[in-house]
């Protein structure tokens, strides 16, 4: 990408970051744009997305689905929140709800729109970048320097492998039905890669039941920021169109996405060494924003058509490419 700065960001901005994890990590790159000094404020649809920035980054961070922000009173103490950033303009990820237009307006400030893609597939990444030149602000690179993760040392230790092992993380879930790979086949595959690797298994959020290691497969349920910290020093990660892959490519990792129903030119994960296994069917890919998906059959034959011979060579060729 090869943006150039134009005119200074204005003095005080306020952000909206819709989604989950995933959409977090795509609106990172604008969130850097905008960011002079601690003069932007971020407001995240999940707490579990601002886990993924240091919330001091910003001049101010808040979550819409924090206890304070609940009912009537909760919703004026947010109002309250908003007009105290005292921005000059506000800006959305995308895609944007229509709440937006009404909590921009709720803060008293000047609302940035998006100009749509003429065909609606431009990948989110750069459509979040393109509204930074509706504000006199086109800027850069794709910078996640804004993701923060903790030392990998102490989780390694937990599952007790050594730092100057190779390690391949692997993730089995995905934030919808559609979009996860039969778990029979990632278990085959997880088998497979442990014959000549170390293999760390990533748990969903919430799961609990403590690091384990069983012969040369490890267990990690850790925090968020623990899970950063270990996918960094993965030499190869696999998962779906997931947060957890999004994560991986943006720190640098070789990484490995299966996407059925999502296009990976507008949704993919985005990083200078992520690869992409996409299904066969003519049908796919089928989601439109909105969470909708063309397609209503379980599991979804788009995903089911991936085989675990293609996933086990496309992960040792990205394994034979590493430096």
């Amino acid at each position: 990408m090869s943006l150039t700065r134009q005119t200074a960001v204005p003095p005080r901005a306020l952000a909206f970051v819709w989604g989950g994890i995933g959409n977090m990590v795509m609106a990172l790159p604008m969130l850097a744009a905008l960011r002079n000094g601690k003069t932007l404020a971020v407001v995240a649809q999940t707490s579990a997305m601002l886990e993924l920035v240091e919330r001091d980054s910003f001049a101010a961070a808040v979550a819409l689905d924090e206890p304070r922000f609940r009912g009537l009173s909760g919703a004026m103490r947010l109002v309250g929140q908003l007009r105290s950033f005292r921005a000059d303009i506000t800006v959305s990820s995308i895609p944007a709800p229509r709440r937006f237009a009404a909590l921009a307006l709720l803060a008293g400030v000047r609302r940035v729109d998006e100009v749509p893609a003429p065909d609606g597939a431009r990948h989110i990444v750069h459509r979040n970048l393109s509204q930074l030149g509706r504000i006199g602000s086109v800027q850069g690179k794709l910078d996640y320097s804004l993701l923060h993760r903790e030392d990998a040392a102490p989780s390694l230790r937990s599952l007790g492998i050594a730092a100057n092992e190779g390690i391949v993380g692997i993730f089995m879930g995905a934030g919808h039905p559609m979009r996860r790979w039969p778990r029979d086949r990632f278990e085959e595959l997880t088998g497979r890669l442990a014959a000549n690797h170390r293999v760390i298994l990533f748990t969903e959020p919430g799961v609990t039941g403590g690091d384990r290691t069983t012969g040369r497969v490890g267990v990690f349920d850790g925090s968020l920021r623990q899970k950063l910290g270990l996918l960094a020093v993965c030499r190869l990660f696999v998962g779906a169109n997931t947060g957890l892959t999004h994560c991986a490519a943006a720190l640098g990792v070789p990484t490995l996405e299966l996407a059925g129903p999502t296009d990976p030119a507008v949704y993919g994960a985005r990083g200078t060494r992520a690869a992409t296994l996409k299904s066969d069917l003519q049908c796919a890919p089928c989601y439109r924003s909105g969470n909708r998906y063309g397609c209503q059959l379980r599991p979804a034959p788009c995903m089911e058509s991936i085989t675990v011979g293609r996933v086990l060579a496309a992960a040792e060729t990205l394994l034979s490419n590493r430096p």
